[in-house]
């Protein structure tokens, strides 16, 4: 049986009971204090605020929200219609979809995009928007919602924050329009503008700006502009400097790159403009493109220098040496050319050249190259201007010259020089030095082969001019030569050094044949090394042993352009001669019926032996044949009358001794 509780136990149980009691209702007065506290501070606040449970009640409503909505805390306080200040109709707010724990996929949905984490409230979003249906009329405002949550972290309400941005978003827009306006005057200046801040960074770039120099404005702005060239870094930073003191820059000329690499002349002007009259802005720089205008002035002054060259250069190879250099400089290249054709050997010479490096010059003369294996003689096929941006794709390019010079070709130009009908050659730009070549150097180089065309058609017909009086003015003294040099071997030796002047060579010869020995031999020689010239006159040669001979066979005039394409006549023939042959001109020496021997140039001194070469020396060729048979009919009339006044004196001599005897 259980044992009641005493009276004076139940006593101290309630005494207990009446003391947690009393506890509870002061925890509860404070509890209810504090929420009125903190009820007043929310009310007393001046940024709009309400506050729903867990339940999607609102329980906290302060006046700053009431004066910026328009609803009252009575129409919603209690209720779930908080979004009544801002929606037509029925729909979660932020402080909802935080209370539900909504993912973002959810969130999304509601705001499309235009919300972000709160940088201040953890687990917080926040977003900005157009509300149109405030009853105190439409604002922007930027709003945050935070979860509430108990001390076991469980969420039991959302507190959510607005703030009216509306002026901000009106001035935004206002300086929004501000700036289109700006740009819109800007981009119809035709010219290159660009708006930077002071520490040099990208505002704004203007459309022609994009079409000149390549770089967006997307790409560029909050950056520099990466278009100084290399070496200009410090006038660059001077020029600032002196916009940054005084404000204004009206005229510096300069280059500047443009994204793809090319370089272009450019007249910058510039200003600081500003947004407070105390407090410069940023820089306003406007930039002309001068490139074309200084290269058509600096193209003219060039052509009116080639133009008027042909009286200081009389000699082809300087005029052709000379206008290559111009190239070279007008485009910006390593080196430049001036290539021709040989018709006869199908073959391409280079007969001027400019070379930033001597030694290339000097040995690209010695060279010549196959017609149909070269961007030259594809040129010169199609009668069209190629650029070759890289050799090593192109497939016409033709490695030879380089590998034999040692130098290394990465990009040309090539253009036709065209004579009416006839293409005779090409100009050449070699390795384009900055960027690559360009359409106006195209233009350029075409506008210079007319004018180089030009230039050698006219110095060949002063040559071919100055080569018909040299002409007539040798025959002629050859022609007048008999009387002076009574002595055949004499003759010939005058003959011979006429030839050799006349054909720029290093010897001539005259060959002839000893019918009844069927040898040859030289009767008449002229060479630059006299010791050669001495000892030639005492060798003969067996007709076959000689190209000599094969001319007098045929009866054919004969070109030797290269002695090392069949070396084993002419080293044979050198070794005996002591001189080494490079190339040779031979014409027949016809007497009536038959050939008497040969006439013969060694070694052309600058070019090679061609046509017209082979024309004149012919025409050489009768004049000396005629002297030697003058010389030999002389020769034969002082022989018969040296037998006849031999035969006079014996006469005489009978005729006295049968005096005497008659006597």
């Amino acid at each position: 049986m259980v044992e009641s509780p005493s009276c004076k136990a139940l006593e101290e149980k309630v005494k207990v009971l009446e003391s947690e009691l009393a506890q509870s209702k002061h925890k509860e007065k404070n509890l209810e204090q504090e929420k009125e506290r903190l009820s007043q501070i929310l009310q007393e606040t001046g940024v709009p605020t309400f506050v729903i449970d867990s339940n999607h009640v609102t329980t906290h409503v302060n006046k700053a929200y009431e004066n910026l909505t328009g609803i009252t805390a009575k129409e919603i306080l209690n209720t779930q219609n908080q979004w009544l200040a801002f929606y037509p109709t029925k729909r979660p707010t932020m402080a909802d979809l935080i209370v539900d724990n909504a993912d973002e996929k959810e969130i999304t949905r509601y705001y499309k995009g235009k919300y972000r984490k709160s940088a201040v409230a953890e687990s917080g979003f926040e977003s900005e928007k157009l509300f149109r249906h405030l009853r105190t009329g439409s604002k922007w405002l930027f709003f945050t919602a935070s979860p509430l949550k108990d001390e076991k972290g469980n969420i039991t309400g959302a507190i959510e924050t607005l703030q009216d941005i509306t002026k901000q978003k009106k001035t935004e827009h206002a300086l929004r329009e501000s700036k289109k306006g700006m740009r819109s005057l800007l981009d119809f200046v035709p010219y290159p503008i660009i708006v930077c801040n002071l520490d040099g960074t990208v505002y704004y770039v203007t459309p022609a700006f994009t079409e000149t120099f390549g770089w967006t404005l997307d790409e560029l702005e909050g950056k520099t502009i990466p278009y100084t060239p290399k070496g200009l870094e410090a006038e660059t930073h001077q020029i600032l400097k002196e916009l940054l003191e005084t404000k204004l820059v009206l005229r510096h000329i300069t280059k500047r790159l443009t994204k793809d690499g090319r370089l272009l002349d450019m007249v910058m002007r510039g200003v600081i403009y500003s947004k407070d009259p105390n407090e410069p802005g940023g820089e306003l720089i406007l930039l002309r493109d001068i490139t074309r205008e200084r290269r058509m002035a600096r193209n003219n002054r060039a052509m009116l220098r080639i133009s008027m060259a042909l009286p200081e250069y009389p000699d082809l190879e300087d005029l052709l040496d000379y206008i290559s250099r111009e190239i070279k400089e007008l485009l910006g290249t390593e080196g430049a050319l001036v290539v021709l054709v040989d018709e006869e050997r199908r073959e391409l010479f280079y007969m001027g050249a400019a070379y930033d490096d001597s030694m290339t010059q000097q040995r690209i003369k010695e060279l010549r190259f196959p017609m149909d294996k070269s961007v030259a003689g594809k040129v010169i096929r199609t009668g069209k201007a190629i650029v070759v941006p890289d050799t090593k794709k192109e497939p016409s390019f033709y490695p030879g010259v380089d590998e034999k010079l040692g130098y290394k070709t990465r990009n040309l130009l090539e253009v036709p020089l065209r004579s009416g009908d006839l293409i005779i050659g090409t100009l050449c730009a070699r390795n384009k030095k900055e960027g690559v070549f360009e359409e106006t150097d195209v233009e350029l180089l075409n506008m210079i082969a007319g004018t180089v065309v030009l230039s050698i058609e006219n110095a060949r017909f002063s040559e071919e001019i100055i080569n018909a009086y040299k002409t007539n003015e040798a025959l002629l003294r050859i022609s007048t030569a008999l009387p002076e040099y009574p002595d055949l071997g004499e003759l010939l030796d005058y003959v011979s050094n006429e030839v050799k002047r006349l054909m720029d060579s290093e010897g001539a010869l005259v060959t002839l044949l000893d019918e009844e020995n069927r040898e040859l031999f030289f009767i008449g020689v002229a060479y630059d090394d006299m010791a050669t010239q001495k000892r030639v006159k005492e060798i003969r040669f067996p007709i076959d042993k000689l190209i000599a001979g094969q001319v007098i066979k045929t009866g054919k005039p004969m070109i030797i352009h290269d002695t090392l394409t069949d070396p084993t006549i002419h080293r044979e023939r050198d070794k005996i001669m002591g001189y080494q042959t490079r190339n040779l001109l031979l014409v027949p020496l016809k007497s009536r019926d038959r050939i008497i021997g040969v006439l013969c140039a060694i070694n052309k001194k600058k070019g090679s032996f061609d046509q017209g070469n082979v024309e004149l020396l012919s025409l050489v060729a009768g004049t000396v044949e005629l002297s030697i048979e003058n010389a030999r009919f002389s020769e034969e009339v002082k022989k018969a009358y040296r037998e006849v006044s031999s035969l006079n004196r014996a006469k005489d001599k009978v005729i006295n001794h049968l005096s005497h005897e008659l006597k």
